[in-house]
């Protein structure tokens, strides 16, 4: 064979060598999971190991003693914005979440370093951005792959539920969805009559500042080229729970002339609505 092909034919193979290994899976598996609360996006990444017949708490991880919270390179949490925990703030960004495990509770460690395989050969108590105890919680069951969840979503909080063998632990955290909704509505409102309408929506169905809803809703009803019915039956609600009475019967009413230009089952809803809230703002004048 000639010696400049055969040696061609090597590279070749070497290269598909190196290109095609067979890998070899991790014990624990890889989970990511991403969560958006109110307006706050929460990325989780960590390993999952198994039980597998093991005893975990107390021999496999020890008491007292610092755990990565999961397998392989250490768990981490990233928060697009700035949240709290047990009465103390976390910057938004990346975090290991190392624990301390216990009978009766857990010390959970929020870390900035978060490039480790596993608990840092050197822990740093300077790079502990927050520290809290949450007491531990036993189960009827056992769970026998580490599972670590977002749970009990609402607008402004949530809780980190950490779960395996028979234990689970859960911190809470607030993520100040009003701040963060005043921050973006004035770092993204423009002349648009789409985003003071949802702007003044956004305020009004929770109560936070009704007089600046009602502006933002009289800027979105003069930016309209036409008159639009809902525009006013948003705008007559808002002047009721101003008790502004006899401005929200004059909206309401003119969101009902508006509604009877077409036929559609959403312009016979604001009607409906409207002519039910008239009645019951009537009484109250």
């Amino acid at each position: 064979m000639n010696k400049p092909f055969f040696l061609s034919i090597l590279i070749c193979f070497i290269s598909i060598s190196l290109f095609a290994q067979v890998r070899r899976p991790k014990k624990s598996f890889l989970q990511k999971t991403e969560q958006r609360v109110g307006l706050t996006d929460v990325k989780l990444e960590y390993y999952r190991p198994s039980m597998k017949g093991r005893v975990i708490f107390g021999e496999l991880e020890e008491y007292d003693k610092i755990w990565r919270t999961g397998a392989n390179k250490n768990t981490t949490i990233t928060f697009s914005k700035a949240v709290e925990i047990d009465g103390k703030k976390l910057e938004a960004g990346s975090y290991a979440i190392y624990s301390k495990p216990n009978i009766e509770f857990w010390e959970i460690f929020f870390y900035i370093d978060i490039e480790n395989w596993g608990v840092p050969k050197e822990w740093n108590d300077e790079k502990i951005a927050l520290r809290t105890i949450v007491p531990t919680f036993k189960l009827n069951r056992d769970v026998e792959t580490l599972t670590i969840n977002i749970d009990d979503i609402k607008e402004s909080s949530a809780s980190l539920g950490i779960m395996w063998e028979r234990t689970y632990v859960s911190i809470p955290i607030e993520f100040h969805f009003k701040e963060v909704l005043e921050e973006n509505t004035k770092a993204e409102l423009h002349k648009n009559v789409t985003e003071f309408h949802v702007a003044a929506v956004n305020y009004h169905e929770r109560n936070y500042d009704l007089e600046q809803a009602k502006i933002w809703m009289e800027q979105a009803i003069s930016l309209r080229e036409k008159p639009n019915y809902w525009d006013y039956r948003e705008y007559s609600v808002i002047l009721s729970k101003l008790k502004q009475y006899d401005n929200a019967i004059k909206a309401a009413k003119y969101c009902i002339e508006l509604s009877k230009m077409n036929d559609g089952n959403r312009e016979k809803v604001a009607i409906e609505l409207s002519n039910k809230s008239i009645k019951e703002w009537a009484s109250k004048k």
